[in-house]
């Protein structure tokens, strides 16, 4: 880097230090106006928040008891408990296998066959699964 980079970049900090300190110049002005309006305004408020009952302390302490009130317990509502449902048997069909079936000669439709049909029941003319 040349000596001209480190001059610009001092210089641009520089510019920006300024306005930093210009804008802060001028807050602290805005500041110390709003003190000087408060003070001069500090006995108007005073004397406003005197007459205000809004702000004034309560003396009474009757004001502060709160009465309490036992309400009469409501009554207990029976849960209805919902029953089962009643199933009745479906009687079974018995569907019997067609005159002109053929087992498959496919091992694997054997195999879907077999598992359609149940394990318990047997089917002439065809293999057991494997």
């Amino acid at each position: 880097m040349t000596e001209e980079t480190f001059r610009t970049a001092y210089q641009q900090a520089h510019a920006e230090l300024r306005q930093i300190s210009e804008q802060y110049d001028k807050l602290r002005q805005k500041k110390q106006q709003v003190e000087r309006i408060l003070e001069a305004l500090r006995p108007l408020l005073e004397m406003q928040a005197k007459e205000s009952p809004a702000v004034a302390q309560v003396t009474d302490p009757s004001l502060y008891v709160v009465e309490e009130t036992v309400a009469a317990p409501e009554p207990v509502k029976k849960r209805i408990e919902p029953q089962e449902p009643v199933f009745e048997p479906v009687p079974m069909q018995v569907v019997e296998e067609p005159a002109n079936f053929e087992p498959s000669s496919d091992p694997f439709q054997r195999r879907i066959e077999s598992v359609l049909w149940g394990w318990s029941q047997k089917r002439e003319g065809m293999a057991p699964a494997v």
